[in-house]
């Protein structure tokens, strides 16, 4: 299970390293060729979603969805996400911002692509090695470890600096989804599991809403380093939420409410 979740979070990083790519060799040429081309991998997967055979899975229950969040481990793992999104949405802002001022917008692809690299590269020796630490522990150390790399962006502005920077930071953030996949497995019991995802999801999406909102805000009043500060800032938030609350992620844990 493990090494599937790790599997799952490498080959989303490696689109993501193409994604960036090809978007900034096709924004070179025609922006309106990109979002055509999105579309098309829109509709393509899709299809193979709405044609793939059903899995056999247990039925939810009634009120699954309210149900994940009497649990104190599934709240915990929902704001850390939150947190997580918030983040991922300044980056969203923040790099394209510094590549504009350092030239041109475009060249955020190649950043974006820096930052999935270092995520796919340690997503995948996650998911060879075994682990003596808990899933929590290192969910705790992922966030920490993001907000420590992004931190220094906001002052840099070299791109071999930014490179190495990206890389690293992108070294959180596979770790991160494996060990909240792996969390989600100990705490959200079998019947709520789709319901526990669908929160992570809404979670993760709210944060990235309210990162680029804000980010976005900054960026045009300030520049690029306070949008990229923000990213840094919400990785920290993440790590001190988890590790102010992290008895409720406790090994061999179970959920707190009474399904």
């Amino acid at each position: 299970m493990h090494t599937a979740y790790a599997l799952d979070a490498v080959l989303t990083e490696v689109t993501k390293i193409c994604g960036p790519l090809i978007a900034a060799a096709v924004a070179s040429h025609s922006p309106q060729l990109g979002v055509i081309a999105a579309g098309v991998l829109l509709v393509i997967g899709t299809s193979l979603v709405m044609f793939h055979p059903r899995a056999d899975r247990t039925p939810a229950a009634s009120g699954a969805g309210r149900g994940v969040l009497t649990s104190s481990a599934l709240r915990l793992l929902l704001t850390a996400n939150v947190c997580a999104g918030l983040c991922l949405g300044a980056l969203t802002v923040g790099l394209p911002a510094r590549a504009a001022e350092e030239g041109s917008a475009a060249d955020a692809g190649w950043l974006f692509a820096s930052l999935a690299l270092g995520s796919a590269l340690a997503g995948a020796k996650l998911g060879t090695r075994y682990r003596t630490v808990s899933s929590a522990t290192s969910y705790l150390t992922a966030f920490v470890w993001l907000a420590l790399a992004l931190a220094p962006l906001a002052a840099v502005s070299t791109p071999s600096l930014l490179v190495i920077l990206l890389v690293s930071a992108g070294a959180a953030l596979a770790p991160m989804t494996i060990c909240l996949f792996e969390l989600l497995n100990t705490y959200a019991p079998r019947h709520m599991a789709v319901a526990a995802m669908m929160w992570m999801v809404a979670g993760e999406e709210l944060g990235i809403a309210a990162g680029t909102l804000v980010a976005g805000a900054l960026a045009q009043q300030d520049g690029a380093w306070l949008a990229l500060l923000t990213a840094a800032a919400g990785g920290a938030l993440g790590a001190l939420i988890i590790a102010t609350r992290k008895a409720d992620l406790a090994p061999g844990g179970k959920p707190t409410a009474d399904y």
